[in-house]
């Protein structure tokens, strides 16, 4: 009796084991089944589950944004007690370009949207059974509104991990890879003007480099004209989109711009980045009151709340005495202590004429730079404050002239002419002159230091202008 009773037991185990097969729900142009990552279910676990949709040829259902016609799959749960749902996990959508110069957001063929269930610790059933009533668009040149009741039992274990279920464990991969890299900050903010939305993109690595094709796809409705050109100027890790606005945005201003920006590098892998931009600057004489209105509240926002000379001075000189204790700046000053030991046997006068000359060379330099910059950006580049030090021939060039000035410094070499001409000749003057291309010098290497006092400053000036 013992042997049976234990054979027994032992096939119910392996019955309840066997993970059920899901209903498939055959639709007119889209099948679709509520399926699980894993063959069985963990207490205190996450369950992966997936609404598949297997859409026929030239057929879609939509994204979370469905572009100008259209509407996101929504999901409707129930759950035993204690089991909830998470947020949807929307794969990268694909774009469909329509009649009458619509422009969608969705998918094709097979997809997979990804939903996780948080099951609670103290789960007592043997299964688990959900239900998800899914209602969708599907579209070809015409819409149709459909759905299904989806329906899942998974057997409960307390065998961890679980064993994956083979039979769909490429669609949860597939889609996992699609999402958004989180490896990789983007600090992005965004412009009205001119009839437009730029977009600034600043990367913590150089990802727009030699980039292949990037586009940008944004997961709010009605903000973007999505027929409009995305015009578009790179550097390294700088981006710059410009893209003419849905007609929407003059009566209602839109407080963030997201989305996704697709970037599909030289081995033609296309990578997804997340965008969450804020606002850094309203044009105001493009658009009515409200857009007025919000744009002049908050310096953020691009307002004409300025700050009086004198204290802008004062804050300067703050900043100053702060970038001295900056590691950057170190090698820089440097070179004002080398100026002034060769001044120490000058009279005072003459000291003072040296420090004024100094001074003007880094402060003519530093207006140079900030002319350049304002008027590049003004032409549409996406540049920022030390641009030039994000130029692999600048950045050469100054590796080459500091290891040539420390062997000169430290007496391996003396070099007169030649070599040094470019720019330690310059710094190397006797007199004022000298003086005043030691400040030139020392600006055009620490200026990168700035940035975190001028950088966003100058950009939102110019956005301004």
């Amino acid at each position: 009796m013992n042997k049976v009773t234990a054979i027994f037991d032992s096939l119910l185990l392996l019955l309840l084991m066997q993970p059920s097969l899901a209903q498939v729900v055959d639709g007119e142009h889209v099948d679709a089944e509520l399926i699980a990552e894993t063959a069985t279910a963990v207490p205190g676990e996450i369950l992966w589950t997936a609404v598949r949709l297997d859409h026929i040829e030239k057929w879609h259902t939509y994204w979370i944004n469905p572009g100008d016609a259209g509407k996101a799959t929504e999901l409707s749960w129930q759950l035993p007690a204690g089991v909830t749902a998470g947020a949807m996990v929307w794969p990268t959508p694909e774009r469909f370009e329509l009649p009458a110069e619509l422009v969608d957001f969705g998918y094709t063929g097979e997809v997979f949207l990804l939903v996780p269930l948080s099951i609670p610790a103290d789960f007592t059933g043997s299964t688990l059974t959900v239900s998800a009533q899914a209602a969708w668009l599907e579209c070809e040149e015409i819409c149709i509104p459909s759905g299904a009741d989806l329906n899942l039992t998974v057997p409960v274990t307390t065998q961890t991990p679980a064993s994956l279920n083979t039979d769909w464990q490429y669609g949860f991969a597939q889609t996992r890879s699609s999402q958004p890299r989180d490896d990789i900050t983007l600090d992005a903010s965004f412009s009205i003007n001119n009839g437009a939305i730029e977009l600034l993109v600043q990367a913590t690595e150089n990802i727009f480099e030699n980039a292949r094709t990037i586009t940008f796809i944004p997961d709010q409705h009605r903000i973007l004209d999505y027929n409009a050109e995305q015009q578009l100027t790179t550097q390294l890790s700088s981006l710059q989109l410009r893209q003419s606005y849905n007609r929407r945005v003059e009566r209602e201003v839109p407080e963030r711009v997201g989305g996704l920006l697709l970037v599909t590098d030289a081995d033609g892998q296309e990578l997804a980045y997340q965008v969450d931009a804020e606002p850094a600057g309203v044009n105001t004489n493009q658009l009515g009151g409200v857009m007025a209105a919000t744009s002049n509240t908050g310096a953020g926002s691009g307002g004409n709340s300025d700050m009086a000379l004198g204290t802008v001075f004062l804050l300067a000189m703050l900043g100053g005495f702060i970038l001295n204790l900056m590691p950057c700046v170190f090698p820089v000053l440097s070179l004002k202590v080398m100026s002034l030991s060769a001044h120490s046997n000058y009279s005072h006068y003459q000291q003072r004429m040296h420090g004024l000359s100094y001074a003007a060379g880094v402060i003519i330099a530093f207006l140079a730079l900030a002319g350049v910059l304002l008027t590049l950006q003004a032409s549409g580049a996406a540049i920022g404050w030390g641009f030039h030090l994000q130029t692999p021939w600048f950045v050469g060039a100054l590796v080459f002239l500091f290891f040539v000035m420390g062997l000169s410094m430290s007496g391996v070499v003396e070099f007169g002419t030649g070599v040094m001409g470019v720019g330690t000749n310059l710094q190397d003057k006797e007199g004022y002159t000298g003086s005043f291309f030691t400040g030139v010098l020392a600006s055009v290497v620490a200026s990168p230091c700035t940035a975190p006092f001028m950088g966003q400053h100058l950009a939102l000036r110019s956005r301004r202008q």
